[in-house]
């Protein structure tokens, strides 16, 4: 199968990044994880150097706001600290520069906290030509009827050949020398399945 040489996600408390970490350890323990996060928020790489959680300067800003904790959480760090290879922090022009690209040549709407990790690649943080690298994103983009158009007969081809679009968009990175893996979140279709098998769960942030 598919062994990615890099694995990024965002980081706020560090509970996602955490989670990515161990499955890629049990699953595919030669990918190197690392954590994207703001630059004024970049307590995960200044934590990972010191060894110890790192709180984040009062009165920093971005507009990446769903990634905005004070530090790391005390439960992940022990695990982060043990299974990232490094943290990536990104500007906010960096992160909008991110998102403009994914819309333009990917036709996906980012929300800024999710771009973070596009950014850190994009933004060449992280050497990725002939890498096999896998970015974790945020939103709604993959089942957004305003992209894809309404479900109806009516809409069929206009979703049709957004899709499409997204395809070969996806080809031309590979082309380009990029080993492309997109990966869509689907925390909407996990909820639905858990309550159709009476499963409960709760939002832990």
């Amino acid at each position: 199968g598919l062994t990615p040489d890099a694995i990024v996600a965002t980081g706020g408390g560090g509970g996602l990044i955490a989670g990515i970490s161990l499955a890629a350890k049990a699953m595919a323990p030669a990918s190197r994880v690392y954590v994207a996060e703001p630059q004024d928020f970049d307590d995960h790489r200044r934590s990972l150097i010191s060894g110890r959680r790192e709180r984040n300067s009062a009165g920093s800003t971005s507009f990446c706001d769903a990634l905005l904790s004070p530090m790391p959480g005390e439960l992940t760090f022990a695990i982060n600290r043990q299974n990232l290879a490094g943290a990536l922090a990104v500007s906010d022009g960096e992160v909008a520069a991110a998102m403009r690209a994914a819309f333009a040549a990917l036709k996906l709407v980012i929300e800024p906290g999710g771009a973070a990790a596009l950014a850190g690649v994009l933004s060449g943080k992280l050497e990725h030509r002939g890498k096999t690298i896998v970015v974790k994103y945020g939103g709604h983009a993959m089942d957004d009827v305003r992209l894809l158009g309404p479900s109806g007969a009516a809409g069929g081809a206009e979703r049709s050949e957004t899709m499409a679009s997204f395809c070969r968009d996806v080809v031309l990175l590979k082309l380009v020398g990029l080993h492309p893996v997109v990966v869509h979140g689907g925390g909407p279709q996990i909820k639905e399945m858990l309550e159709r098998l009476g499963v409960q769960s709760r939002f832990v942030d």
